[in-house]
């Protein structure tokens, strides 16, 4: 097999003198080189350290410059997590239907209350909804706000008139 001979020229080992280096390391470049290498590190975290207190320096100073306010060193507070979601959605619920089912003042002294969500509708149905007339928000009435001005309530007999379809038409 050609491929296992050694590399080289090597014929008989009378040649091992002709291709022995004879000349040994040069200890006095190394060191120089070991050096030059350990000066070039030193004076690298020297400039860091330099640069890194010009950062603090200045960071000191925009600190300063900028207002209290904007400047937050208070921890983030985590997240405001609902403990039992399921359970608070049920409460919200009960206390909307609460309020919604019953009898109460909103304002007491303005003689605001609220009643039963089923007996408005009722009242409604029975009475219909009140009459607003065409709002002229450049001459608005005298007394009425500009927003709305409302004519007075219907009459129960347009209100029955209201409720009940024509005969003839079809739905």
């Amino acid at each position: 097999m050609s491929d296992m001979q050694p590399q080289g020229v090597f014929k008989s080992p009378a040649d091992l003198e002709t291709f022995h280096e004879t000349t040994d390391l040069d200890l006095k470049g190394v060191v120089v080189f070991t050096i030059a290498l350990i000066l070039m590190c030193v004076a690298a975290f020297v400039g860091l350290k330099i640069m890194m207190d010009q950062f603090a320096v200045e960071e000191k100073a925009e600190k300063a410059r900028t207002p209290s306010r904007l400047i937050v060193d208070a921890p983030i507070a985590g997240p405001r997590l609902q403990a039992d979601p399921g359970r608070e959605r049920i409460e919200i619920t009960e206390r909307d239907l609460g309020r919604l089912n019953s009898y109460g003042w909103i304002d007491a002294k303005a003689g605001s209350a609220h009643i039963p969500i089923d007996r408005a509708i009722a009242i409604l149905a029975k009475s219909g909804l009140p009459r607003r007339g065409k709002v002229d928000m450049f001459h608005p009435r005298p007394g009425s706000s500009k927003t709305a001005a409302a004519e007075p309530e219907a009459k129960p007999a347009d209100a029955k008139a209201k409720a009940e379809p024509d005969a003839g038409a079809k739905p």
